[in-house]
């Protein structure tokens, strides 16, 4: 394990004192690549918007009647989701809830069934056709009536773009891109990273909550969903969850966090902390840096339980073995530390 001493002069000379190295036939696009995942504001050049797909219009299905058992109960999910295209790389966001079990999950309830079977029974009275139009109206009425309850009357301003079926389970896509994703006041804004990979939500190192199974399953089941296509049908690589350090000393560091005022109103983060570091070429010489943590620190956590650790979608591609990794935005190399069973990396 490193000393502190260790640690201050391998983070000056592999973050600090070094040139960027740039990409050969490529130039610095002088573009930030850290994007806050909740809804905060950091001041950049427009970046070059690149086009891309998600969802395409075959891949959910529009109409609830098809090879339905209405005797059957089913269970409706309601998916938030944006497509992020403030950088250079657009990525997605979903809204997460707290559900059963203390664990996390899209807002969901049960479908009103004896509808759908009024329906079905009026046809037999009537000696018809199943009107299959009916049932997509009646699905519609009823995620229309959860999503008031869940967002008040602002749900005209979402897409819905067809729903996705596993083991009775209907999850109904709504595109926010236009809006954003509504502000609920238990909700937390979630990136793939951390529903396939981490499989938690993380408030503090201390208050974190498991992302419920299925929906893990789902997302590892039906790559169309956690992916983004560029032109030429390629995926989108997605960011990595990270947490944005800023110092308690010189030497030791801990992770920024927005704890709401009374009002349990969010802060926002006008200035994006840098961490500081002494250096040895003469007393007193400081120098600066961002510093983002792959899992959270448990230095100095909040103790209010409205605390909520700030993450940040971070654009890295995997380490090399000298301890870099490659940024494709800027083309340039990023520093990474390997310390305590965390890795650092700065941008």
């Amino acid at each position: 394990m490193l000393t502190n001493d260790e640690l201050r002069n391998y983070i000056y000379e592999r973050f600090f004192n070094k040139t960027p190295v740039v990409e050969e036939n490529g130039d610095p696009t002088g573009q930030d690549t850290i994007e806050p995942v909740e809804p905060m504001v950091m001041e950049r050049d427009s970046p070059k918007q690149k086009e891309y797909t998600y969802l395409s219009d075959d891949l959910l299905s529009l109409d609830a009647a098809l090879d339905r058992d209405f005797t059957q109960d089913y269970v409706l999910h309601l998916c938030f989701f944006n497509v992020v295209t403030e950088l250079d790389t657009p990525f997605l966001e979903f809204l997460l809830v707290p559900s059963e079990n203390n664990t996390y999950g899209f807002p969901s309830k049960p479908l009103e069934m004896g509808a759908f079977r009024e329906i079905d029974a009026q046809t037999k009275i009537d000696n018809s056709t199943t009107d299959e139009s009916s049932h997509s109206e009646e699905f519609k009425r009823q995620y229309d009536a959860f999503m008031k309850e869940i967002v008040g009357n602002s749900n005209e301003d979402f897409k819905y773009r067809g729903f996705l079926e596993e083991n009775n389970q209907i999850y109904a896509f709504f595109d926010c891109t236009s809006v954003g994703i509504p502000d609920i006041e238990t909700g937390m804004v979630c990136i793939v990273d951390e529903i396939i990979n981490h499989k938690k939500v993380v408030k503090t190192p201390t208050n974190t909550y498991d992302i419920i199974p299925e929906l893990v399953d789902l997302f590892n089941k039906y790559p169309f969903i956690r992916e983004l296509n560029a032109e030429d049908k390629t995926v989108v690589p997605y960011p990595k969850i990270s947490y944005m350090c800023e110092n308690i000393d010189p030497k030791t560091y801990k992770n920024v966090y927005d704890i709401p005022d009374e009002n349990n109103e969010k802060t926002i983060l006008l200035d994006y902390p840098t961490i500081e570091i002494e250096t040895d070429e003469k007393e007193d010489d400081i120098e600066t840096g961002y510093l983002f943590s792959m899992k959270p620190l448990d230095n100095e956590v909040p103790s209010e339980e409205n605390a909520v650790i700030r993450r940040f979608a971070l654009f890295v591609e995997d380490d090399d073995a000298s301890g870099q990794c490659f940024d494709k935005d800027t083309h340039q190399y990023c520093s990474v530390l390997e310390e305590n069973d965390n890795t650092f990396i700065e941008v």
